[in-house]
């Protein structure tokens, strides 16, 4: 599929059809659609998140619960956030996250192979990604990730990019990797200082699959915080490609 002849589509459909779209954005495996479109919207409310930290120049934030609002406690799989500036458009910022080509190993250095399983719509297909291990702990097996992705344009210029895992019977597990599980996940991509820069904001809530009963939340937090700091990779690749139009690859390419 051509993500430029995608992105196009996106722009120039009718307001009802993007009425619609938002309405039946994805249907998520553990919720309805609705309340995923409430946990993407949530991003935007200073509220939904609790901050717990600034590394690299990214804020870090958990999702805050009533029972999590008057101490430590966090959930076996969290919902964190990640939030930094990028010096790009948010279109530009759009095209690198959503390609799965060779221009990707410039910035995501989780993902070292992509592909496009299926094809649902212009807004949404399935998506297959096996990660690198050398970011992993030591001894853990290699990961790989089926996932569903949607994406919109807003009228404001924000793109919103969202995932979730499925299952496919052109994808089934493969040998040598454990299957992550992704509850849920995105990206916002909000233009900021009339369009030259954007506020990135990066979403996940997965469960690593770890086997051993020995292994501490912790570890699987810390690796889930380990992936959100791609934001600080891309922020670091626009600054040094000021000005530069990134050569970005279709989707299906890589």
């Amino acid at each position: 599929m051509d993500l430029v002849y995608s992105l196009n589509s996106c722009t120039k459909r009718s307001e009802s059809m993007r009425k619609l779209s938002r309405k039946n954005s994805v249907s998520w495996p553990f919720c309805s659609s609705v309340h995923a479109e409430a946990m993407i919207s949530d991003i935007t409310v200073p509220s939904s998140w609790k901050i717990f930290g600034c590394e690299n120049g990214l804020r870090l934030f958990k999702e805050a619960k009533h029972r999590d609002s008057h101490g430590g406690h966090w959930d076996d799989h969290p919902a964190i956030m990640a939030v930094g500036m990028v010096d790009g458009t948010s279109e530009a910022i759009f095209l690198a996250v959503m390609s799965l080509g060779p221009s990707r190993s410039e910035w995501d250095f989780c993902v070292y192979q992509g592909n496009v399983v299926e094809c649902l719509d212009d807004h949404t297909d399935i998506i297959h990604k096996k990660l690198y291990s050398d970011w992993l702990p030591w001894g853990m097996k290699q990961r790989d990730l089926l996932l569903q992705r949607y994406w919109r344009r807003e009228d404001d210029g924000t793109y919103v990019i969202l995932y979730h895992s499925v299952v496919h019977e052109k994808c089934p597990p493969q040998s040598g990797y454990v299957r992550a599980h992704l509850k849920s996940g995105g990206y916002v991509i909000t233009p900021v200082n009339q369009g030259q820069q954007s506020t990135v904001k990066h979403m996940l809530a997965i469960d690593w699959k770890f086997w051993k009963f020995y292994v501490r939340p912790s570890a699987a937090r810390s690796l889930t915080i380990s992936m959100l700091k791609r934001v600080a990779a891309l922020r670091e690749l626009f600054k040094g490609k000021q000005g530069i139009i990134l050569p970005i690859a279709c989707p299906g390419s890589g």
